[in-house]
């Protein structure tokens, strides 16, 4: 539930249970992209889910216009992480999960070692963050924004 009062909280929970449901269902997001639904055919719940996000950014001080794209980026937070990097993590061998977050993949690197990239070089050295870690970045870079849009200094 979105708790004005406790938005941060609100807005961290959101995004956790979004990912839960396009986890389990990943592909989900694509067939909702070719879906030929008729204005009818659109179940009201999809109306009521946008309402309750815009309300909640509202209710916290943002404009209308700033929650719809604090909403929109959610959306684009939520389905981009599960099918890029959750769907990704989810199939690779548990020998290939830390290199997954790396910004260029080791054999690239190695195909061209004289190519000069030295931060890709000294990233792909480092574990990389877990798809969790990475998530729950993506996640408090978001309420950042959103604070910065209200104003709020953490």
């Amino acid at each position: 539930m979105l708790d004005p009062d406790h938005w941060q909280d609100s807005l961290r929970a959101t995004y956790q249970q979004a990912r839960a449901a396009y986890r389990r269902h990943p592909r989900a997001v694509l067939v909702s992209l070719d879906e030929k639904v008729s204005d009818l055919g659109v179940d009201v719940r999809r109306i009521d889910l946008a309402e309750r996000m815009l309300q909640f950014g509202v209710d916290i001080g943002l404009t209308l216009e700033q929650a719809m794209a604090v909403r929109g980026s959610f959306l684009i937070d939520v389905f981009g992480f599960s099918l890029l990097v959750d769907h990704a993590w989810d199939r690779a061998p548990e020998s290939v999960r830390p290199m997954l977050a790396h910004p260029v993949p080791q054999i690239w690197l190695d195909a061209h070692p004289d190519h000069p990239a030295p931060l890709s070089r000294r990233a792909a050295e480092q574990v990389g963050p877990t798809n969790d870690e990475q998530f729950d970045a993506m996640v408090e870079l978001r309420i950042r924004a959103v604070e910065a849009l209200l104003g709020v200094s953490s």
